[in-house]
């Protein structure tokens, strides 16, 4: 086992996908279930169950911060997330949410520009409250605490209003629109090397060549002939359903989406690289 790791982002990588019990690089290193940023005095995230993660919400210095997004951005898609004040103490958390949700509410009054949006991130937050009291038991609320919760959830659905929300869905798509044009231009300056990282919040991941070997978008290495004998398993037809990449476990394709631990690549991309490597002659 390699406990001392190349970089933050491999150490984030390992962790999320559990793929040994420690390690290392830098300021930042895990140890079982739990990463960690400079010490133990700041646990970045936890897994509370195989497909449930604590996240935590906190913020501490400029480069903590940075960890914090390199191990949000690893978490595979398939776990749920749960911001948290607290790793230990669920009433602590539900406590917390509805602060939230009642700091939003008073934003939401005072505001002139982003009252819909407070109001947006308000009925998000209800639901992940609702989501949160669904998975874990949570002791010593009050009476008029859990009247308090059930009337949020209940009405969730009136936070906002229907024209609004759809309003501020037509923003979001032209939004998007913009975002994906200028997306692309990285995405090809990124490929050529005019660009160190794209953004780690992206739903697919791309690959480049870079020091002879594959890059992902999200900061994960391979070695070109390990992804090579992967390539040639998936030419001849056979599974590859848990080939180990490297330390990535191929989790396997649906339609054309290639799931490698918390990446998610389209094969067009896979066959690119291919191309490019001469792999398809």
């Amino acid at each position: 086992m390699r406990i001392v790791l190349r970089n933050h982002s491999e150490v984030a990588h390992y962790w999320a996908n559990q793929l040994q019990s420690e390690g290392k690089a830098n300021n930042m290193f895990f140890e079982g279930k739990s990463i960690y940023s400079y010490g133990t005095h700041f646990e970045i995230a936890r897994f509370v169950s195989p497909e449930v993660v604590f996240y935590n919400a906190s913020s501490y210095s400029v480069s903590t911060s940075k960890h914090q997004s390199i191990v949000r951005s690893a978490i595979p898609a398939y776990c749920k997330v749960f911001s948290v004040s607290s790793f230990n103490d669920h009433l602590a958390n539900v406590k917390s949410y509805l602060e939230q949700i009642h700091e939003l509410r008073m934003k939401a009054t005072r505001a002139r520009v982003y009252k819909d949006f407070y109001l947006r991130e308000c009925k998000d937050t209800i639901l992940i409250l609702r989501d949160y009291l669904d998975m874990f038991k949570v002791k010593g609320l009050s009476r008029n605490t859990k009247k308090q919760i059930q009337t949020l959830i209940e009405n969730v659905d009136d936070v906002l209003p229907e024209d609004v929300e759809k309003a501020l869905k037509e923003q979001e798509r032209k939004e998007r629109q913009a975002q994906e044009k200028a997306l692309k231009q990285d995405i090809k300056d990124w490929r050529n090397g005019n660009r160190n990282y794209l953004s780690r919040v992206l739903l697919y991941a791309y690959l480049r060549i870079k020091d002879n070997i594959i890059e992902t978008s999200k900061g994960a290495t391979v070695k070109i002939e390990t992804a090579k004998i992967l390539w040639k398993l998936y030419r001849a037809g056979k599974s590859f359903k848990g080939f180990k990449l490297d330390g990535y476990t191929v989790i396997g394709l649906t339609g054309n989406i290639l799931k490698i631990g918390c990446h998610k690549i389209k094969m067009q991309e896979v066959n690119r690289i291919a191309k490019e490597l001469n792999w398809q002659t």
